[in-house]
């Protein structure tokens, strides 16, 4: 009995798009209960795009030293702004939190956010870490505040997911320019 490959093969309606072979790493500055808003699938786009996210912690900050939880997750942070200052992150992706002791981690955020805007990185923000990010960087926060934003060369509002979508090659772009200068 001869094998048939093309019967064990699965549909072409059933196959998955290819993924890109290049994979752009990014830090992610959230606390516990990280929330993406009204672009609730962010987490899933930024993965489908290619971007990896590394947890961040402000080096010498109580999170650097420990964990926080996500959901059912433990997440442990596994990087911090020394990789931003040696180009192993092309940027940084802040989420909102909706704990209440968001207000603790202001702080590191705000410095992780500056580290990465000193070096010219991008920032995506979503949610109220949109607000958060806003406010590290000196810029003014709108009384209607978006659902995401993008720091980089000045501000640019994100309302949809194919916004964010699109606005995700600026963290593709900075990271060639990393491999470049290397």
């Amino acid at each position: 009995m001869k094998h048939n490959a093309r019967r064990n093969a699965r549909p072409a309606s059933s196959r998955r798009p290819p993924r890109p072979v290049q994979r752009t790493r990014a830090g992610l500055v959230a606390g516990r209960r990280m929330d993406f808003g009204v672009i609730a699938d962010a987490e899933s786009i930024l993965f489908q795009e290619g971007v990896t996210l590394a947890p961040m912690a402000w080096e010498g900050s109580a999170a650097a030293d420990g964990v926080f939880q996500h959901g059912a997750l433990t997440v442990i942070p596994t990087a911090g702004a020394r990789d931003l200052e040696a180009g192993r992150l092309a940027g940084v992706v802040v989420a909102g939190s909706t704990d209440p002791r968001a207000a603790e981690e202001q702080q590191s955020l705000e410095k992780l956010v500056q580290a990465a805007h000193a070096v010219k990185l991008p920032v995506m923000a979503f949610g109220e870490g949109a607000a958060r990010a806003l406010e590290a960087l000196g810029f003014d926060v709108p009384a209607d505040l978006p659902p995401a934003v993008l720091i980089h060369d000045g501000v640019r509002i994100l309302e949809t997911s194919e916004q964010v979508r699109d606005a995700i090659g600026a963290l593709h772009t900075a990271q060639a320019a990393l491999q470049a200068a290397a």
